[in-house]
């Protein structure tokens, strides 16, 4: 049996084209599941509940505004995206949030480059913005 698989294993880095990932983001969680659960890859579905508004470090929930989330009880702060991220996984292998420490560094890649400003982009949560590695 695959292993187990705890969000999305339809994002495996492959580029697809601008059609078809419109396609693929066009369907509903029912669509995908039944995919899925067809090719034999054993899913796990978590609830995503309060998993952005959760700190994974207090436990405090708060409401993050825009794309930082930042913790008024203990000062954390990382983008929500990766808060949310951390959360889930922490809910599929510890049963709870706030059970697995944020890495001090995370790097962040947008999936197709376009224009000039396009390439790899860093956020950095720990006190270097070095993007090299």
């Amino acid at each position: 049996m695959p292993p187990l698989m705890p969000h999305d294993p339809l994002a495996d880095g492959v580029a697809l084209g601008t059609k078809t990932n419109q396609k693929i983001s066009g369907w509903n969680h029912g669509q995908i599941r039944k995919l899925v659960e067809a090719e034999g890859i054993a899913l796990v579905l978590i609830n995503e509940a309060h998993t952005s508004q959760t700190c994974p470090h207090c436990q405090q929930r708060h409401k993050p505004r825009g794309c930082v989330y930042r913790c008024p009880t203990c000062g954390f702060q990382s983008h929500r995206d990766v808060v949310g991220q951390i959360n889930i996984l922490s809910r599929f292998k510890q049963g709870d949030v706030g059970k697995i420490a944020v890495p001090d560094r995370i790097k962040q890649r947008r999936p197709a480059a376009y224009g000039k400003r396009s390439g790899r982009r860093c956020l950095d949560t720990g006190p270097s913005q070095d993007c090299s590695s």
